[in-house]
């Protein structure tokens, strides 16, 4: 009976750890809802014509920050300083690896809302980029494409 009631109770203290692991991975998981560049890409179509960026980027953010190739996750956190995974929950549990950027043509872009990563994406600078590595929502108002490059100002 005393060795039932240590399995049962060990069990409960197993699931209850796993339920605060959960809740605290849920808080940090970053939900991309489409690619914000290909959007750009889409609505932002003549050359030095000014854009509304609430019009473009319709989610709410105020922060932007882009990093180059090969730019570890670790270097990531500690600049923007905020944890944060883009991974399902089993796959950050048990595949912890690296989702910083691995790739010679591709720079992130990272968008932090109240302390919050709330949008995360690769993009392929080739095809287009940004002039700035960080922009502030309450300094920018306007989005315009020059050769390529996306201005805010």
């Amino acid at each position: 009976m005393k060795n039932r009631k240590m399995l049962l109770i060990i069990i409960l203290v197993v699931f209850a750890l796993i339920f605060i692991d959960f809740l605290k991975y849920s808080s940090l998981k970053v939900d991309n809802q489409g690619s914000v560049v290909t959007t750009l890409d889409s609505k932002v179509k003549e050359t030095n014509k000014k854009y509304d960026i609430n019009e473009i980027i319709t989610f709410e953010w105020d922060y932007i920050y882009v990093f180059e190739p090969y730019t570890s996750k670790d270097e990531i956190v500690n600049v923007i300083g905020i944890n944060y995974y883009t991974k399902t929950y089993l796959l950050h549990r048990f595949f912890k690896g690296d989702s910083g950027l691995h790739d010679d043509n591709h720079k992130k872009i990272i968008f932090v809302k109240s302390g919050r990563v709330v949008h995360e994406e690769n993009y392929d600078f080739r095809k287009m980029d940004f002039n700035k590595n960080l922009y502030d929502k309450s300094k920018v108002s306007f989005i315009t494409l020059k050769d390529s490059t996306y201005f805010m100002e």
